[in-house]
């Protein structure tokens, strides 16, 4: 993978986990970030809860290297999130529609969304997201390799929140986890469905 080079640690302890080297530079180690707290959401008004609810993240990838490093990273800096994986857009569609209360998606949640995956790619499934008026909501962040300007353009024409390109993240993703936890903890999330006041 040119984006991102793994080095998977011997040692024990919490410090134990994935980093690189960015942009092939063996000295450019990177450091670990103080573990932050459980990134929740908080309801307001009527929809206050005595415990307010953990924001949910579906990452949308089929790279599984990708995949297990954002789980590791996640994990190690901002372990308060719940991380849900789709290796598609089909089936993040099923996991986001599923009426099965064990398997479905519940908000609130954040989608993070890979560009080129087989069946249904993240263009397409950002269509069809804009498209059912019970998702046409959701929060994403386009994370992709691709910088090319006719993938950003298509992909904020459907109203993304956000479009990062993995090889600008250094530390394994570990900045990634800062702002996807500046952005739960200062950003208002959709209520949840049949919560929403007159």
């Amino acid at each position: 993978m040119a984006w991102i080079q793994f080095v998977i640690e011997t040692s024990s302890g919490p410090e134990a986990g994935c980093d690189s080297y960015p942009m092939g530079d063996p000295t450019a180690r990177t450091t670990a970030l103080p573990v932050g707290m459980e990134a929740r959401y908080r309801p307001t008004g009527e929809e206050d809860e005595a415990v307010s609810k953990p924001v949910t993240l579906l990452l949308v990838e089929d790279d599984e290297i990708a995949i297990a490093c954002v789980r590791r990273v996640f994990a190690r800096h901002q372990p308060g999130y719940p991380i849900r994986v789709a290796h598609d857009g089909v089936e993040a569609l099923e996991l986001l529609r599923s009426v099965d209360p064990t398997g479905a998606v519940a908000r609130p949640y954040l989608i993070l969304l890979d560009l080129n995956m087989p069946r249904m790619n993240g263009i397409e499934f950002l269509h069809a997201l804009r498209d059912d008026p019970a998702l046409r909501d959701s929060i994403v962040f386009m994370l992709t390799t691709s910088d090319a300007s006719r993938d950003m353009v298509a992909a904020y024409s459907h109203n993304i929140a956000g479009y990062l390109i993995k090889s600008r993240f250094d530390g394994a993703f570990a900045s990634l986890t800062e702002l996807v936890d500046n952005y739960c903890r200062n950003v208002e999330f959709p209520p949840p469905a049949g919560r929403i006041a007159a």
